[in-house]
């Protein structure tokens, strides 16, 4: 469990940065950004026993899947609740 954390935080950190740079107004910060994608690849690490699928490739897959969709939600989000603002 403490290998798939620590891939989680490794490539969450790197996918949360670059979801950041690909998606200019995000608006989460740098750190911010980074953050997102820590805990959308924690929340993949640990959701994946689930699917019973075993190997170190297939933890560092599906941490990058939970990096990189949580923050591109949390951006969809923050988009749709500052357009509903608006009305």
């Amino acid at each position: 469990m403490f290998l798939a954390l620590s891939i989680a935080v490794v490539v969450g950190s790197i996918a949360g940065w670059l979801v950041g740079e690909l998606v200019r107004e995000t608006g989460f910060g740098f750190l911010g950004n980074i953050l997102i994608g820590i805990v959308g690849a924690s929340i993949a690490a640990l959701t994946f026993p689930m699917l019973r699928l075993h190997g170190l490739g297939s933890w560092a897959v599906a941490t990058a899947i939970g990096a990189i969709t949580f923050p591109l939600v949390a951006w969809f989000i923050k988009r749709l609740l500052s357009f509903a603002r608006t009305f």
